[in-house]
């Protein structure tokens, strides 16, 4: 049994939780998941080609490319997804001034989706009334997250678990600090890291449970689903890997109090 002492220590911690939980409800953070998660989808294949193609102009090839990101792959994904990212080879797509427009347009597209829903869990604006503004600074986003992307899956490959849970803390900390505006709502570093420390350790959870999930409901996927079972098991997690940064910037943007 709780006492009254205990339950009056529990309350600002309750009172947190409603606040950051008001902040995401009022800025639609399901519906800003959503597109976060569509923006994934779409996103991430033209990501990582853009990325092997930068690489390349540095001397790397692609076979190292691939074997970096899958040894990641298989320490930060569930099965399934790892399985999807191992079909995606750089050296399948040509290389044309048409297709590089696409795939630069597309990942900018994924930067804008997760700015969006940062700046919207921060009680900010989406964007600053100039477009051409708004274009240069997601170009300048992409190609930082194209960078620390790099670096982390270069670490988590050669690492292996342990590197894991610090890539995605450092990753959705500066998602929080760098895709929000500075002033007002955003998150002071301190919070950005507790927050993405436990978000980083939910998604781990996620990943772990998933990995269950996908085995313990393999024959249903054959059988109801067929080929879209995994399909649908991949959009659930990443729907809630979405919803969990999101969260986190909710908690780590009302850390002094704000609604």
């Amino acid at each position: 049994m709780l006492s009254t002492v205990d339950i009056q220590r529990l309350r600002p911690v309750w009172d947190r939780v409603i606040v950051a939980h008001r902040r995401y409800t009022k800025a639609n953070g399901d519906a800003l998941a959503g597109a976060l998660t569509y923006a994934m989808l779409v996103g991430i294949a033209p990501a990582v080609v853009l990325t092997s193609m930068g690489l390349g102009v540095f001397g790397t090839s692609n076979g190292a490319i691939a074997r970096e990101l899958h040894r990641a792959a298989d320490v930060l994904l569930p099965d399934d997804v790892v399985a999807a990212v191992d079909k995606v080879h750089p050296v399948a797509v040509p290389v044309r001034l048409t297709l590089l427009v696409a795939l630069v347009w597309t990942s900018l597209r994924l930067v804008r989706a997760a700015r969006t829903g940062i700046r919207a869990m921060c009680g900010q604006n989406a964007g600053s009334g100039n477009p051409i503004l708004d274009a240069g600074r997601d170009l300048v986003l992409g190609v930082a997250l194209v960078l620390v992307v790099g670096v982390l899956v270069v670490a988590t490959a050669a690492w292996g678990l342990p590197a894991g849970v610090p890539a995605v803390w450092l990753l959705f900390a500066g998602a929080m600090l760098r895709g929000s505006w500075p002033g007002p709502g955003r998150p002071t570093v301190a919070a950005a890291l507790r927050a993405s420390f436990v978000a980083a350790l939910l998604v781990a959870l996620l990943t772990l449970a998933a990995r269950y999930y996908f085995h313990g409901t393999e024959k249903l996927h054959r059988d109801v689903y067929q080929a879209a079972g995994a399909l649908v098991g991949v959009l659930v997690w990443a729907s809630l890997a979405c919803r969990i940064l999101l969260r986190a910037t909710a908690w780590a943007s009302t850390a002094g109090g704000e609604q």
